[in-house]
């Protein structure tokens, strides 16, 4: 994708959880650090939506190994715990890039991941410094990640990361974003978009494909000859 392509589509997944998801992903360079995985097993799926350190190369580069260890993990363990996902691949990137206790490194990612199961009807949220939004009708609820993110430095683990945890049902849809929607320039005063107005957004649309469309001509229509600042994603399911 070059700096002004754009990617929004309704996938048809083989992972029968998810009813639809749309996702929108913008890479400032024709490569980039903003990427989703997915993984089913039994009954259980677990998302990844991430942004690495940097765009471009490094990037990419972040890419490559955040999804090679991610598959590493879900061919060792179990998948209904977002808590241990973000815990093991913290450790492993560690390993990766070979950090002892005190050592640090440029590369990085803030991550957020959902483990959820229709068959048992709930949802587990757990972040690297991102958010999860659910709305529920015309109410919105923000599920808070941790405040750190995931490498750059040798961490003691298990990290105690917080799970939250909602029942799953028709009603909702889930959403999550990378920093390069709400801190894009744009407007007279030369603002960020903010959280705030893409808040807003999720709660005055119907539906997931109605609310990733208004929110990206939003920001087009903000952004006006602003020069972009990051990748950006934008990744909205409901069941």
């Amino acid at each position: 994708l070059d700096e002004h392509s754009e990617d929004i589509a309704l996938l048809d997944l083989q992972i029968s959880e998810i009813t639809s998801f749309v996702q929108t992903t913008q890479l400032l360079q024709r490569l980039g650090g903003d990427f989703y995985w997915m993984q089913q097993q039994e009954d259980w799926t677990a998302l990844v939506v991430a942004d690495c350190t940097g765009h471009g190369i490094p990037g990419a580069f972040m890419t490559l190994i955040s999804t090679t260890i991610l598959d590493r993990i879900a061919s060792r363990h179990d998948l209904s715990h977002p808590d241990h996902i973000l815990d093991q691949l913290d450790e492993l990137l560690s390993q990766t890039f070979k950090l002892n206790t005190g050592d640090s490194t440029s590369f990085g990612l803030d991550c957020g991941v959902c483990c959820f199961s229709k068959e048992e009807g709930i949802l587990r949220f757990a972040g690297a410094k991102s958010n999860l939004y659910q709305k529920m009708g015309e109410d919105l609820r923000e599920m808070r990640g941790d405040r750190g993110s995931l490498g750059y430095d040798s961490k003691q683990h298990p990290i105690p990361f917080n799970v939250v945890e909602t029942s799953l049902d028709e009603e909702s849809s889930f959403y999550l974003f990378s920093d390069g929607i709400t801190d894009q320039i744009g407007g007279e005063k030369k603002l960020m978009y903010g959280k705030k107005r893409l808040l807003r957004q999720i709660q005055s649309s119907v539906s997931v494909a109605e609310t990733i469309e208004g929110i990206m001509k939003d920001l087009s229509s903000y952004q006006a000859d602003n020069k972009r600042r990051d990748d950006l994603t934008l990744f909205g399911f409901s069941f």
